[in-house]
């Protein structure tokens, strides 16, 4: 263990400066409220990353869905396109 150089003396005098704390709730209402910022703490612990992580994956899959029709419209203007140089294409070939 790591040695304070403080001695008995020393943390009495530092402590007799502190400021008084009056408080005026019974040891039951402390600890009720010290169970319930644990079970808040817990949730958040266990339940926020994984809504964050389903929220995540729900915005991936939603823009890959975006994604996908854009490409079939692109396959399909470029099929477009080629069937059309080709038409045009075989009549200059035919003069």
């Amino acid at each position: 263990m790591k040695k304070f150089p403080w001695n008995e003396r020393c943390i009495e005098h530092n402590l007799e400066q502190l400021p008084l704390v009056k408080d005026r709730r019974t040891k039951e209402a402390v600890y009720e409220r010290l169970q319930r910022a644990q079970r808040k703490m817990r949730w958040r612990r266990r339940w926020l990353p994984a809504a964050s992580m389903a929220l995540f994956l729900a915005v991936v899959a939603v823009g890959m869905n975006a994604a996908v029709p854009e490409r079939a419209e692109q396959q399909q203007r470029s099929s477009t396109v080629k069937m059309l140089r080709a038409g045009s294409a075989s009549p200059k070939s035919r003069r």
